[in-house]
């Protein structure tokens, strides 16, 4: 079954505005994840500043959102002076009691009010993680340790990985690191595994998302995969870029996949562009993944989100419940059911287009628009031409199985 909680958004919640969580309401996000940075909340050794997260939480639940907290990075007075300005993102063995310290206090802190924590971020990444694989599988064990020591019952994800070996600044495939977690016994108290399958286009998402079950399958957590990060920037020089028309597209096909596939919860990367649509825009892509303008202004992929946000969460992939007779490969369908006998199925074809005959036994049919989000009616047995943008279709069943055909 597709969790009720399944959908998430990164860098969301931290502008604490009505407007920002009614816009997180429409969309029907459960999760918000943020990085709760060591250098804010322990900027001088030993003098700690939690006020920046303490409102950050405090909002969050009052509008009932689960928090990933991601316990990350350096802080500056660990270096000496020459060494305080420059990039180094790690954490040296011997700096490791000084990290457990942040980390006993910030759980201490938030133990019962944040709901999962995952420790660091896409290692792999040399922007992120400037150490060695082992000195990171060192704070990963040590981390994890220090969390079940103060709070027993937590959900710890570990790993972060960043899936995609193309973009600018990864330094190493994340199988390496996947294989080194678990054979040095560091995932062994660990809720669950954290992954970011970043790629050019959702096909591409979902062969990340296969291999990484395939990987973590002989360790048994084939069904505790979190996909904290996943997204595509609409601008930029990123491989990976998509443009606005074609985004609404790319959020249902990634979320409706990865959910159909098992994922635990899956986070959006991310809430907010850093321009608005009339600003002058940089090349860098980082600044242009989000759903929204800074402005609230709706990008083409947030009525997309909510669709499927709303639509499949709570219900479960029913592949063989669909009759599919004469209808290529290339059309995709992922057909849920849930309680009360409701039903939804998302259709795309992975090229060109295709004219289906649809049957879809039941009443109340209604047919919503990927981009906008606006809805028609439809008749239980209709005509649909079905392209790359993906139809998705909501109903009420009469116990008769659906069908799709040429």
């Amino acid at each position: 079954m597709i969790p009720e909680d399944f959908a998430g958004m990164v860098h969301a919640g931290n502008r604490r505005t009505d407007e920002e969580y009614t816009l997180l309401n429409d969309m029907g996000v459960s999760w918000v994840l943020a990085t709760f940075y060591w250098g804010s909340i322990e900027p001088q050794q030993g003098a700690w500043n939690f006020s920046n997260y303490d409102s950050f939480v405090e909002r969050a639940k009052q509008d009932g959102k689960k928090i990933i907290a991601v316990l990350a990075y350096d802080t500056p007075w660990m270096y000496a002076d020459e060494d305080k300005k420059k990039p180094n993102p790690h954490i040296r063995s011997k700096d490791i009691p000084q990290y457990l310290n942040f980390v006993e206090a910030t759980i201490l802190r938030y133990q019962d009010t944040v709901d999962a924590w995952s420790v660091w971020n896409e290692p792999n990444v040399a922007r992120f993680w400037k150490g060695s694989k082992q000195e990171f599988i060192e704070l990963t064990k040590a981390t994890i340790q220090k969390i079940r020591e103060i709070a027993p019952d937590s959900t710890i994800l570990a790993g972060a990985l960043s899936g995609l070996p193309t973009i600018p600044f990864v330094s190493e495939s994340y199988v390496g690191y996947i294989k080194a977690l678990f054979e040095s016994g560091a995932m062994e108290q660990a809720s669950g595994f954290a992954f970011h399958p970043y790629s050019t286009n959702p096909q591409g998402t979902a062969a990340l998302y296969d291999k990484m079950v395939k990987l973590v399958t002989p360790y048994g957590f084939q069904d505790k995969i979190w996909i904290t990060e996943v997204g595509y920037p609409t601008h930029g020089f990123y491989p990976s870029k998509v443009s606005e028309e074609k985004q609404p597209a790319y959020v249902i096909q990634t979320l409706s996949t990865l959910a159909a596939k098992g994922a635990r919860v899956i986070c959006w990367y991310e809430m907010f562009d850093k321009y608005n649509r009339e600003d002058k825009r940089t090349a860098d892509s980082e600044h242009y993944f989000g759903l929204l303008y800074p402005n609230y202004e709706p990008k083409p992929g947030a009525a997309a989100y909510g669709l499927v946000s709303r639509y499949i969460a709570g219900m479960t992939y029913q592949p063989q419940s669909l009759s599919r007779d004469g209808v290529p490969s290339s059309l995709v369908a992922y057909y849920f059911e849930g309680e009360n006998n409701l039903a939804t199925l998302i259709l795309w074809k992975t090229s060109g287009k295709q004219t289906l005959q649809l049957s879809l036994p039941g009443t109340g049919h209604v047919l919503h628009d990927a981009v906008t989000g606006d809805k028609r009616p439809l008749e239980p047995q209709t005509t649909l031409l079905i392209g790359t943008m993906p139809s998705l279709i909501t109903w009420t069943r009469n116990g008769e199985s659906p069908s799709i055909s040429n």
